[in-house]
């Protein structure tokens, strides 16, 4: 038992350094540049991180759920009760998570206040930067176009012509930047690579399922299906590759359940099935992909010899 609550404790404090660490990378993300400490209050940075950590919590815990569940194969002498224990506790935080950061108030966060218009500012497909704005002479200018790599582009002066409201640069007749289509936000002037774009897309889905209502069967079904992934980390007498059948399970759950919700998937059930009841389609399905897991996990060798096998006994 002390093994088990240890185990427990790992995990906890896992999730909660995930859930930090996320939580504050997102905020940077979005405002590494539009971030401004002169103009921004604590309780700015304070409800905008509240609101990161919203958005990170059911992916902090599925992937902390994961590293327990190898924790425990590996550490545990006999994991079934640690296995059950981190089991229950991480179904629980699901549940209430679900719960909690669903309640009214916790996605109203405010904006970071934002650098002045005349220093950053985004027109159209294009960011632009100028620490020297006097009347229509901008000087120097940096340019960023989003539809370009790397798109920066850097110039000694930029001048507003007041007719247009637009933007130029002398020399440049394929740089007109359209002053009357200024966004109001200020985002950050990084992106993630476009090979991730998919799984952060479904790790989002997941996110607004977790925080919509109602959400409990799922979350129930997410947290079994976690506690099934035990069959995959110790399929084969390699650890690495077991981590990697991990990785796979959990991210093909995340495109089922995204893709069931948002997705192809959902196109084609539309025709059997009401929206109301896609819920019960994608718990449905992680039970049953669990339900697989668990029957090979019995037609496994038993953990000792496995264990002997990949020489931790």
């Amino acid at each position: 038992m002390k093994q088990a609550l240890r185990l427990l404790s790992r995990f906890i404090l896992t999730s909660i350094l995930l859930v930090l660490v996320l939580g504050s990378l997102v905020v940077l993300f979005r405002y590494v540049i539009g971030y401004d400490p002169q103009h921004a209050s604590a309780a700015d940075v304070m409800f905008q991180m509240l609101a990161a950590m919203r958005e990170v919590f059911a992916i902090s815990l599925v992937i902390s759920a994961s590293v327990a569940t190898f924790a425990t194969i590996r550490l545990a002498d006999r994991p079934f009760v640690p296995l059950v224990l981190l089991a229950g506790t991480w179904t629980v935080l699901l549940v209430l998570g679900s719960l909690l950061w669903s309640a009214p108030g916790f996605d109203q966060a405010r904006a970071v206040a934002s650098v002045p218009e005349d220093r950053i500012i985004r027109v159209a497909g294009a960011r632009v930067f100028s620490p020297s704005v006097e009347g229509l002479l901008a000087s120097p200018v940096l340019v960023h176009q989003l539809d370009r790599q790397p798109g920066f582009e850097l110039f000694t002066e930029g001048i507003v012509d007041p007719e247009t409201r637009a933007l130029t640069i002398p020399g440049r007749a394929d740089i007109v930047l359209d002053l009357t289509a200024v966004d109001a936000s200020y985002p950050a002037m990084v992106a993630a690579p476009d090979r991730l774009n998919p799984l952060l897309q479904d790790i989002s889905g997941l996110n607004r399922l977790i925080l919509g209502a109602p959400t409990l069967l799922l979350a129930v079904a997410l947290g079994v299906f976690l506690l099934s992934c035990w069959t995959p980390a110790r399929l084969t007498r390699w650890p690495l590759f077991n981590a990697v059948l991990v990785f796979l399970s959990v991210r093909g759950a995340l495109w089922l359940v995204n893709s069931i919700h948002f997705g192809e998937l959902g196109s084609l059930l539309a025709t059997v099935a009401r929206p109301d009841q896609l819920g019960l389609v994608s718990a449905g399905v992680l039970a049953f992909i669990s339900l697989v897991f668990i029957v090979t996990l019995v037609l496994l060798p038993p953990l000792s010899s496995w264990k002997r096998e990949v020489g931790d006994e």
